[in-house]
């Protein structure tokens, strides 16, 4: 487990793991002699300090990134033909299948291209991944509107 994607504080390195079992922690442990070789100090204060006193902060970052998904939901239903969107529930990325909109098989590139805008390549995702892009809605609400209009001129 670890506070950085929840609290945004990725940078400082700080993670944990929870396990009751004896012979299961001990398999861990010995599994990762010499790739942890220290705690980071700062990354242990700042996640104690989020998990006691950050919640405030979470539940507005909760409501903040629901609000960024509704929009980029309902944008790409009345604004992105042949665009298609699952309604996220657990992360701030979304998947645009761009497979029946006029986007050549490389969406990403008629993005960049044609829209000036860049998004996740859904082949770098693996098989399966062509003809998708990822957007990353955890960002200012501006920036996410921004983006959509740009994906919206390279659709035209």
């Amino acid at each position: 487990m670890a506070p950085s994607k929840t609290f945004n504080i990725a940078g400082l390195q700080c993670s944990f793991a929870i396990i009751p079992n004896r012979e299961l922690r001990k398999r861990y442990l010995q599994s990762r002699k010499g790739l942890v070789p220290w705690v980071n100090g700062l990354g242990l204060l700042a996640a104690q300090v989020a998990y006691q006193q950050g919640q405030e902060w979470l539940d507005q970052l909760l409501q903040y990134l629901e609000s960024n998904r509704d929009y980029l939901y309902h944008y790409v239903q009345d604004n992105l033909p042949g665009i298609e969107m699952g309604l996220p529930q657990a992360t701030y990325m979304a998947w645009l299948g761009c497979r029946k909109s006029n986007l050549s098989g490389n969406p990403y590139q008629d993005c960049l291209e044609h829209g000036r805008v860049a998004f996740n390549d859904g082949k770098k995702f693996g098989r399966g991944g062509e003809g998708f892009l990822r957007l990353n809605f955890g960002c200012p609400h501006p920036l996410l509107v921004e983006g959509l209009e740009r994906l919206r001129q390279a659709l035209d």
